[in-house]
């Protein structure tokens, strides 16, 4: 899959390479500097770049989908596995006397027996005599392995880590949730990535994509302003400080368009600022930027219709019941 993934960048960067060389080359013809017959085949042109641009990007979601699907099944596989981490390794031993004495002893499971192992064994080459390798174990069913998994708690000052047998997809979204948020603020459960954001909710993950939308850790956050950092409006103090972020984001966003072949309509744009008549009285309009799309002024506007529901500024609905 990752092959595929560096197969599908590659492919997109020749094309873009290629169709920029091109379109060089066609913009040099006197003919089509001077809009005669060439004309029609620059819109050709042009049409062609944003079907192969489209093209591209659906190929590219297609196989998030598939291999989302795909890491789930296998997820799906490794539900009643779980790796053993610093348990002391000796070279005639039997891994499985040795997990159930660990969890006899160290978990107070006393019915614990080698018949509740379904498979058991070291995972990877010895590399040094110091550091034992850790056990993979899979239980013969979920009760048992859960049972095992919420006990884990009893392990601490013991030097015996418990964790869950990720996918390798997983397991670098894991890792790079620890890097990014900590480790006590990362956890998973049922093969499942959980972070706990700067916002203070639970984000459930699955992708890198799903990690960098959550945003900055709160150590990053603390010099931005309360409301930035959840899901809270700006207050009316702040309001201008929000209008400069959201042009910001509508410059990035303008810039991703352009760069994968897409065109934006800011005719199609529309700004509303919702909340109560005392709170918007409260914020000083010649004090605010306008807010600017492609280099279009979006006009702030008292009712917005959005997939056919009338939303107004005070969230009356009262435009919706009317219409």
């Amino acid at each position: 899959m990752e092959a595929l993934h560096g197969t599908l960048a590659e492919l997109r960067s020749e094309f873009r390479e290629r169709m920029s060389k091109f379109e060089a080359d066609l913009n040099k013809t006197p003919s089509v500097a001077s809009g005669g017959a060439s004309s029609g085949l620059v819109q050709d042109y042009a049409a062609f770049k944003r079907f192969t641009f489209d093209a591209l990007e659906c190929i590219q979601r297609q196989m998030e989908f598939f291999a989302r699907d795909l890491d789930a099944l296998e997820m799906r596989g490794r539900r009643k596995i779980l790796l053993f981490h610093g348990v002391p390794e000796t070279t005639k031993e039997i891994t499985a006397v040795v997990v159930a004495n660990v969890i006899k002893d160290k978990l107070s499971m006393d019915t614990f027996t080698t018949s509740d192992i379904r498979r058991c064994h070291r995972v990877g080459s010895l590399t040094s005599k110091t550091r034992p390798r850790p056990i993979l174990v899979k239980m013969q069913d979920m009760g048992i392995r859960d049972r095992v998994w919420y006990s884990k708690t009893k392990l601490k000052g013991t030097g015996i880590t418990l964790s869950e047998f990720l996918t390798k997809a997983r397991h670098q979204v894991f890792m790079a949730a620890r890097d990014k948020f900590g480790v006590s603020n990362c956890w998973t459960k049922q093969g499942h990535i959980h972070v706990l954001g700067p916002d203070g909710a639970r984000h459930r993950l699955l992708s890198l994509s799903d990690l960098r939308a959550i945003g900055e850790p709160a150590t990053i956050l603390s010099g931005l302003p309360r409301w930035s950092r959840g899901r809270s409006a700006a207050p009316p103090g702040e309001f201008s400080e929000a209008v400069k972020m959201m042009n910001t984001d509508l410059t990035r966003i303008v810039k991703w368009s352009t760069a994968y072949g897409l065109k934006v309509n800011p005719a199609k744009t529309q700004v509303i600022v919702v909340g109560s008549p005392r709170l918007r009285s409260k914020i000083t309009w010649s004090h605010v930027s306008p807010i600017v799309f492609n280099g279009t002024t979006i006009p702030y506007s008292d009712t917005v219709k959005n997939l056919g529901i009338l939303i107004d500024r005070d969230f009356s609905w009262g435009p919706q019941l009317g219409h």
